[in-house]
């Protein structure tokens, strides 16, 4: 489990790659070099050190509530990625692809949105990879069954109630703005409420 995981955040680190000697204002070789450390060592210990064949988890229980919860972040969260990141008004860089080229209005919409500028375009472009990266692995836990989904929803209400807060405190940004993040994260933060602790799990279908 811990090795699709993994293996779906190669995903991110190969974009960080990308954005270090693409995007990054600052073209220092220490960028570079930790990117490439964590995917060197994740390509390492997914393909190269043997491991054992345990027996798989028998699961008691299943939750179509838990996987569908997973499913909605992952896509959302992809979503976000790919509008902070590829789909950006500002002109990419030439040296990226042209398929790259091919942009919408939407970041555009939301900093002229916000008196100020606090966000920049190198800024949002960090922000989405980290999106995709988190959307890629839960891609991979959406497949782990139920004790794993539950766990990681678990986990997940502590970053929404992060985000709640901060969204709270950002005075910076419109009263608009700082309700729509509260109201986003609030939801998240309640969705996996309900499918960890609400909605009761079936019993798991024997294969």
């Amino acid at each position: 489990m811990c090795r699709k995981a993994l293996q779906y955040g190669i995903v991110q680190q190969l974009i960080q790659m990308v954005m270090a000697v693409q995007i990054a204002k600052a073209k220092n070789i220490e960028m570079i070099l930790h990117f490439g450390f964590n995917l060197i060592i994740s390509l390492y210990a997914c393909y190269s050190v043997p491991w054992k064949h345990n027996k798989p988890l028998q699961e008691t229980k299943s939750s179509a509530t838990i996987t569908n919860t997973i499913r909605f972040f992952y896509v959302t969260n992809f979503i976000f990625g790919l509008s902070a990141t590829l789909f950006q008004v500002n002109p990419p860089p030439k040296t990226w692809p042209r398929v790259f080229s091919l942009t919408l209005p939407l970041q555009d919409k939301l900093l002229e949105s916000i008196p100020g500028k606090p966000y920049q375009t190198e800024g949002m472009h960090w922000w989405g990879v980290n999106l995709i990266g988190h959307a890629c692995i839960l891609m991979a836990v959406a497949q782990c069954g139920y004790t794993v989904g539950k766990k990681v929803l678990q986990y997940t209400m502590l970053t929404s109630f992060a985000a709640v807060y901060a969204g709270y405190t950002a005075t910076y940004l419109p009263e608009s703005s700082r309700n729509n993040i509260m109201a986003h994260q609030a939801f998240n933060a309640i969705l996996a409420i309900v499918a960890c602790y609400v909605v009761a799990p079936e019993k798991a279908k024997k294969a």
